[in-house]
């Protein structure tokens, strides 16, 4: 089970509206996002422990993975 931090950090790398909010440190469209159809399973079935978001964390690390050129070449 990842905390709400850790799935957004998971999730942003493959959903551009995800990341998009979390480089504008927008908690509510995050917060909309995660509530969507898109990730209802997930969120509704054990596979995220929900816990307050911690945007600057979130902001800092998912900055940090998109910027990795070794992680950028294991998704390409």
């Amino acid at each position: 089970m990842l905390d709400t931090n850790e799935f957004i950090l998971l999730k942003a790398l493959y959903d551009e509206d995800l990341s998009n909010a979390v480089l504008d440190k927008d908690i509510i469209r995050i917060d909309v996002i995660l509530n969507s159809e898109k990730y209802e399973y997930e969120m509704k079935n054990g596979f995220v422990d929900y816990k307050p978001i911690n945007i600057e964390y979130v902001h800092q690390q998912h900055t940090a993975e998109i910027k990795d050129p070794k992680l950028i070449d294991l998704l390409l």
